[in-house]
């Protein structure tokens, strides 16, 4: 009941914030998020012009807990993540010290989609999917590889700004102030990305 009351009472506070609310995307506003599973905890969802992270237990780390994708989390360590994703196609060192490692995974179609991690500190700092779909089911907030682009609209709503990426004959969606982004080729889901914006 108490977890209860607590998404409640997010759900209040956030529906007084506009967020990602833009005239381009009027489609998004009727979106029917009842069919997203809407109470789901460590999950972003659309709810009164504001994204929100429903959450199980009152904490501090504000939606850092939502920053989630295929089971990978911001501020996770190395071995916990090489733990689940033990093959590794690339590491590189970068500049600021900061290393990335490339992790191939099984792709539903011919083309193999991979996860890109940077690590700052040994702690993950940067998570991104990109492919046309994946085997095992890795999501982002219930959002899937593959998926068409209004499942991405109904479950965290509108972004915040839109821009052609000619590299991948598609488009890049914003969220901020929310450190999301995804990708969307083909009306479909082809990318997504969350980071650490806290420094």
């Amino acid at each position: 009941m108490i977890k209860y009351l607590y998404i409640l009472t997010l759900i209040l506070v956030a529906s007084c914030v506009q967020t990602n609310k833009t005239p381009e995307n009027k489609e998004s506003i009727n979106a029917d998020v009842t069919n997203q599973n809407f109470m789901v905890p460590n999950e972003f969802r659309y709810a009164g012009n504001a994204l929100i992270c429903t959450r199980e237990h009152l904490t501090d780390d504000g939606y850092l807990p939502c920053l989630t994708i295929g089971g990978i989390k911001i501020g996770d360590s190395i071995s916990t993540v090489e733990k689940k994703y033990p093959d590794i196609f690339k590491t590189i060192t970068n500049p600021d010290t900061s290393i990335t490692k490339v992790y191939p995974v099984e792709g539903s179609i011919d083309e193999d989609p991979y996860f890109v991690v940077v690590y700052k500190n040994n702690l993950v700092s940067s998570i991104q999917l990109t492919g046309r779909g994946t085997k095992e089911i890795l999501s982002f907030s219930s959002i899937r590889l593959g998926d068409q682009y209004k499942k991405a609209l109904e479950v965290i709503g509108p972004p915040s700004k839109k821009n052609n990426v000619q590299e991948i004959n598609g488009e890049i969606w914003s969220y901020f102030p929310f450190p999301i982004s995804i990708e969307i080729v083909d009306n479909k889901v082809y990318s997504i990305k969350v980071y650490d914006n806290r420094n």
